[in-house]
This record gives C-alpha cells, sequence and structure tokens, in this order.
C-alpha cells in the first residue's frame, strides 16, 4: 500500500526545521567564548579610535534589544599628548550573530556607556568631516567628554547623545546632559 503525501505533515517538518534554525542561529553565540575574541575586538576598535585600546573586562554575547556584544571596561591610551584617551566601562556593539561565527566584526553601531574620553580637536574635526567616520552610528550615555587643543579645552560632564554618519559625513547629531 503506497503511503498518501501529507501537505500538512510536510509543512509541519519545514516548520520545525525552520524554528530549530533560527533557536541555533541566536543561540550558537552564547555557546563560543567571545573572551578568546579580545585581541581581534581591540585591533578594531584601535582602527576605528586611531588610538591604542585595551580590553580589561569581560566580552559577553546578549540577545536582549537584538543581538549584540557587550564589552566591559576598555581603556585608551596614546603615547602622543594630542591624541585620543579615556576609558569606557560599558561597550555595546550590535552585531548580526553570523558575524561572531565568521569572526568579521562590523563595528558600524556602538553605544559608548559611562566612562570618559578626551578628544583632540583635530580628532572630532575629523569627527566632523568625514576623516574618522568608520561608523555609521555612535551612541552615549553618561559620558564624560574633555575637548583640547594646545591651548585650551572645555569639559561636558554626564552627556549623552549619538552621531549618525552616511558615506563617511556627519549626517546627525545629538548630545544632551543629564
Amino acid at each position: 500500500m503506497k503511503k498518501k503525501f501529507s501537505i500538512n505533515k510536510f509543512f509541519f517538518k519545514i516548520s520545525i526545521f525552520f524554528v530549530l534554525g533560527l533557536v541555533v542561529f541566536f543561540l550558537l553565540p552564547f555557546i563560543i567564548n567571545l573572551n578568546a575574541y579580545k585581541n581581534k575586538l581591540e585591533v578594531e576598535f584601535s582602527s576605528i579610535l586611531n588610538s591604542q585600546v585595551k580590553i580589561d573586562g569581560a566580552v559577553e554575547y546578549s540577545i536582549t534589544l537584538g543581538p549584540r556584544i557587550i564589552v566591559d571596561t576598555i581603556v585608551i591610551e596614546n603615547d602622543s599628548e594630542e591624541s585620543l584617551t579615556g576609558n569606557i566601562n560599558t561597550v555595546e556593539i550590535s552585531i548580526n550573530p553570523i558575524e561572531i561565527l565568521t569572526q568579521t566584526f562590523n563595528l558600524k553601531k556602538i553605544k559608548f556607556i559611562n566612562g570618559s574620553l578626551s578628544l583632540p580637536i583635530n580628532f572630532v574635526d575629523g569627527l566632523i568631516n568625514g576623516k574618522n567616520n568608520k561608523f555609521n552610528n555612535l551612541q552615549f550615555e553618561n559620558l564624560d567628554i574633555k575637548i583640547f587643543n594646545n591651548r585650551s579645552d572645555f569639559q561636558l560632564d554626564g552627556n549623552s547623545g549619538s552621531l549618525i554618519t552616511e558615506n563617511n559625513q556627519l549626517v546627525a547629531s545629538e548630545v544632551y546632559e543629564i
């Protein structure tokens, strides 16, 4: 006797396969030890910020509010007095989970939370004019920012905001004090 083809069973099996694929897609990064990628992330951050970056804390994966990597405590150092320096307590990087598997981190959407940065005026000028824009969306929350040149400086304490770029040009910015 021939088995009768059931369209319902076929779509049920396809949907089970699809759901299992999604579960693996979002949960597999939890199994991978992201601390092994610290050096790669340090190189990527150093390239974006044009300064030496060291990750002192843990690197974790989170799916709350979208898949992202959370980096605890980065220190930005430089030998030159006219360079970007500071420390950030938490950095959130929005990613596609496939980037973890392929080890190609796209640091285009970054959020700095709690910390301080000292920015030379030429770095800020580069952000505005597209020379330092290696990201599409940079957000910051409760960040102390000091902007300086060789003659003067000014301090912005406890600020939040965002910088949005398109084609390496600043298209929108917002800064507000908490």
